[in-house]
């Protein structure tokens, strides 16, 4: 089953779909990025789909090479560009598909102008309040062929009684290994989240590191990345020389 509307119907199925996932973008690698590179590999996996990054650069855009690094180890094309931009409608006019990230009103109106299918994941909750950048959201939103929430809550409130056929909760993409583990063989901690101060990963390797504990019964994982790698890796060797552990 395909992840996106399938225009196969109307089009040569010889010829690729192709896909822009189009998001607003920091310029680091967080959570919504590392789920559009898992978007984007899923998306490859099936026949005939060629995808393309078009990170949307913010006010506060930042560029960390870590983002690029991992969007283009999905093997798919990737490009940033401003709000608005000539660089951003070539990306649209090329696709067939628009996948973005939030409901941004600039991406909604120049997929309509090139007639293209608008799809949008909506992982931020609606803000009942007349605020012009709020009312450009629901234009953008009323503006979309498909709807994807990541969660119930999320959806509810933007439930205005027109969701119907053309919304949805957001389908499991992941690149985890498939199937369940069971309790009595499961070990250890796992940490899954962006390497940043505020996410803790710090604090809970400093007290990994101390606690007293069979370290093969209670392995530390951590997955992701960051910024704070080098301080992680750093901290994991010292606790290995010390004797106190390593994550």
């Amino acid at each position: 089953m395909r992840l996106l509307p399938d225009p196969a119907a109307e089009s040569n199925s010889a010829v690729p779909m192709r896909v822009a996932i189009v998001s607003p973008c920091f310029g680091v690698l967080g959570g919504l990025e590392t789920f559009v590179c898992t978007l984007a590999k899923a998306l490859v996996a099936q026949p005939d789909v060629e995808v393309t990054f078009c990170f949307k650069k913010v006010k506060s855009f930042q560029f960390d090479p870590l983002l690029e690094k991992a969007a283009r180890a999905t093997g798919n094309g990737v490009v940033f560009v401003e709000r608005a931009s000539r660089a951003l409608a070539a990306v649209i006019r090329n696709a067939d598909i628009v996948q973005c990230q939030s409901p941004c009103f600039d991406v909604a109106v120049i997929t309509k102008l090139f007639r293209k299918r608008l799809v949008l994941t909506m992982h931020s909750q609606r803000h009942r309040n007349p605020r012009p950048r709020e009312i450009a959201r629901m234009i953008a939103w009323h503006m979309a062929d498909r709807r994807w929430y990541n969660s119930e809550s999320n959806w509810n409130t933007w439930d205005l009684g027109c969701n119907g056929a053309n919304s949805a909760r957001l389908p499991v993409v992941s690149s985890l290994p498939a199937g369940r583990m069971p309790t009595g063989k499961r070990r250890g901690v796992v940490f899954v989240a962006r390497w940043i101060g505020n996410k803790g990963i710090d604090s809970l390797v400093e007290a990994y590191a101390r606690a007293i504990l069979d370290r093969k019964q209670w392995p530390l994982i951590l997955m992701g990345d960051g910024p704070l790698w080098p301080m992680i890796e750093a901290k994991s060797r010292m606790s290995a020389m010390t004797g106190a552990g390593s994550a």
